[in-house]
C-alpha cells in the first residue's frame, strides 16, 4: 500500500478510515477508533448478515443444517447430549 492510500475499517458497513499504524513499527491495525469495532464483533456481524440474507433463501439453497436461536446447528445439540450427557451419568453396575 502506497503512502497516499489510507486503509478503511473492516467492519462491514464501516467507511471510516483505519487507525494509523502505531508510531514504534508494526502493522496498520484494520479497526476504525471505535470500541465496538474489534475481530469479534466483525465476525458476529458477518454471521448475522449472512443468516439474514439466507432466511429468505429456499431450504435448497440453505443447505440441510437447522439453526436454533443462538445460531447453533441443531446436530452441534445432538452431539453434544450424545458425549456429554451420556458419560456424566453413573455407570451401572450389575
Amino acid at each position: 500500500m502506497s503512502d497516499g492510500e489510507t486503509k478503511t475499517c473492516i467492519y462491514p458497513g464501516c467507511e471510516r478510515p483505519a487507525v494509523p499504524p502505531h508510531s514504534l513499527g508494526g502493522p496498520q491495525p484494520s479497526f476504525c477508533d471505535s470500541e465496538e469495532h474489534n475481530a469479534l464483533s466483525a465476525h458476529l456481524e458477518r454471521q448475522r448478515l449472512a443468516r439474514e440474507g439466507s432466511a429468505g433463501a429456499p431450504a435448497s439453497e440453505r443447505g440441510p443444517a437447522t439453526i436454533n436461536e443462538e445460531g447453533i446447528p441443531a446436530v452441534a445439540n445432538e452431539a453434544y447430549r450424545a458425549v456429554f450427557l451420556r458419560s456424566t451419568r453413573p455407570a451401572r453396575w450389575c
